[in-house]
């Protein structure tokens, strides 16, 4: 009797220890919501999005918005030009998580056009 007593402490024990315990160590993933905004009247606007594929967008204006949830690693580009007959300035931002990350002006007469570009980490 004591033997069996002894065998079932036994495969209890060895049941507790070798099951996989979540003991926490596993890194929360790292929310990172990219979004690209432009300040222009009239621009052609192109940028990356999910897996790095170019989005194009015509004839956007200040209410351009775009995001998308982004990893370690991508490469962030977005190019705004002017398509107006009228020379204004026209600004591009790249923000991450709400927070600007990167912006650029440009206030060329020519085709006012801004490339903003940033890696994540």
């Amino acid at each position: 009797m004591k033997a069996n007593k002894l065998f079932l402490l036994a495969i209890a024990m060895i049941a507790i220890f070798a099951c996989k315990k979540d003991g926490g160590d596993s890194t929360p993933a790292v929310k990172r919501t990219v979004s690209y905004q432009i300040r222009c009247t009239d621009c052609f606007v192109s940028c990356t999005g999910p897996n790095g594929v170019m989005q194009n967008f015509f004839h956007q204006n200040d209410s351009f918005a775009y995001s998308f949830d982004a990893k370690a690693g991508d490469t962030l580009l977005l190019v705004a030009q002017n398509t107006s007959s009228v020379s204004q300035t026209v600004s591009g931002y790249i923000l991450l998580n709400g927070g600007v990350r990167a912006l650029q002006s440009s206030t060329c007469p020519i085709n006012g056009t801004v490339i903003v570009s940033d890696t994540l980490e």
